[in-house]
């Protein structure tokens, strides 16, 4: 899980402090193999994802000097993930 700090703009209301934010980023295993049974190629793909979420919120401060509440997600955990290949 990558983590990064900022502030929330969302409609003309920016978060009164700054937030962090999360992202998933890495590596996974690729694989391209001929298959004698298929007699074709088979192709094994995997992406980085997030596994595991939560909804937090923020509050915002708008222009008008009203707040708002917002709800995010929040990146507890990432994996690699099982996807099809684009062929």
């Amino acid at each position: 899980v990558l983590k990064n700090t900022t502030h929330v703009d969302v409609n003309d209301c920016k978060s009164i402090h700054p937030i962090e934010v999360t992202s998933c980023s890495g590596h996974c295993g690729t694989q391209s193999m001929y298959s004698m049974e298929k007699n074709s190629m088979m192709h094994i793909c995997s992406c980085c994802q997030e596994e595991k979420v939560s909804r937090r919120q923020v509050t915002l401060k708008c222009a008008n000097d009203s707040e708002v509440v917002h709800d995010y997600i929040h990146i507890e955990s990432c994996t690699c993930t099982a996807r099809q290949c684009v062929d």
